[in-house]
């Protein structure tokens, strides 16, 4: 059965490809004025067929892909990870209504062991997307935040997974909905939160 991120692309897992990476060069010498530069992009080549790759073969062989921009970036602890990264979250949001205003927030404020703790008898909040809009922003100024928060590295892999197969599929199906113009204003979210003992995705909103 295909899973959520491949479902929405129209692919199945029984055909994966290895994709390498290629950083499009960039136009003009880095300058002082980097924050003015589009943001980069990956071309996708297919290199050989191999099975179960995952999200590697989401995007078709030439494809370029943008990635959404990253805001803010916290250090964290060696001994916690960010599950995904600019390109899996780019390439399960591509082609939703707010792909070219998205920013990514890599934010962890937790220790170790304060997160072990926790994810041993509740879920964890893993990622979110979030919608300011007015009063506190113009109508046609709304900040779409994409927050990813740090899981101690041992449960990496697994977070990976269930944001990939599950996750990041539905919080694309919050993103891509159509809403009447009242939801538009205030704050809306809306957060993948893991039970890692028995593999339980849970998508809240508010």
């Amino acid at each position: 059965m295909p899973t959520g991120v491949e479902s929405f692309l129209g692919r199945t897992p029984s055909t994966s490809w290895t994709l390498g990476l290629v950083a499009s060069p960039p136009s003009a010498p880095p300058s002082a004025s980097s924050s003015s530069r589009p943001a980069p992009k990956l071309k996708l080549k297919t290199l050989q067929s191999v099975p179960d790759l995952g999200y590697a073969d989401l995007v078709a062989d030439g494809t370029e892909l943008r990635l959404i921009p990253t805001s803010f970036r916290r250090p964290i602890s060696k001994e916690l990870s960010y599950p995904v990264g600019a390109e899996i979250v780019s390439r399960a949001f591509v082609g939703v209504p707010q792909f070219d205003v998205l920013k990514l927030r890599f934010y962890g404020s937790t220790t170790p062991e304060e997160l072990r703790k926790r994810l041993a008898s509740s879920p964890v909040t893993v990622f979110r997307a979030s919608y300011l809009g007015p009063p506190w922003r113009e109508r046609n100024a709304e900040d779409w935040d994409l927050y990813i928060y740090p899981v101690p590295r041992e449960y990496k892999a697994q977070a990976r997974r269930l944001l990939i197969e599950q996750g990041l599929s539905r919080v694309r199906s919050w993103l891509s909905a159509a809403h009447p113009e009242v939801w538009h204003y205030g704050r809306k979210g809306c957060e993948v939160q893991l039970l890692f003992d028995d593999a339980t995705v849970v998508v809240r909103e508010d």
